[in-house]
C-alpha cells in the first residue's frame, strides 16, 4: 500500500479523516472518494465522514461536497456506523483509534 502522510498542517478535516480511515482499514485514500462499494470501503468512508463532521466541525453538506455524496447519504452513513459500533467491539475500536489519531478527545464519548 503506498499511502503516504501529509504532514498535518497541510491536511484539511477530510483529508486528514481519509488518510486515517485508509490507514485503519488498510485501502488507498483515493478508493474512499470513488463510488466503490465493496468491503471494507464503505464502512472506512463512513467512517472518514465521521470523523470529518464530528472533529472537523463541517455540515453535513460541507462533508458531503467533499465526498462528492449528498448531505442526507453523510447523515445515514454516520448513524449506520454508529448504530454498527453499538455491535461490533472492533467497529467502536477503529472510531476510537481514529478519534485519537486525528486528534480528538478520547474521554469516552460517543460521536
Amino acid at each position: 500500500m503506498k499511502t503516504e502522510m501529509i504532514p498535518d498542517h497541510e491536511m484539511t478535516p477530510p483529508v486528514r479523516a481519509t488518510h486515517i480511515a485508509a490507514m485503519l482499514y488498510g485501502v488507498e485514500p483515493d478508493d474512499l472518494l470513488g463510488p466503490s462499494r465493496c468491503v471494507p470501503l464503505p464502512e472506512a468512508r463512513a467512517l472518514a465522514m465521521m470523523l470529518t463532521y464530528e472533529l472537523g466541525t463541517w455540515t453535513y453538506a460541507r462533508v458531503g461536497e467533499a465526498f462528492s455524496r449528498d448531505h442526507s447519504t453523510v447523515i445515514h452513513n454516520v448513524r449506520q456506523l454508529r448504530n454498527l459500533a453499538d455491535t461490533e467491539p472492533e467497529v467502536a475500536e477503529n472510531i476510537e483509534r481514529a478519534k485519537i489519531m486525528f486528534g480528538g478527545s478520547n474521554d469516552g464519548s460517543e460521536f
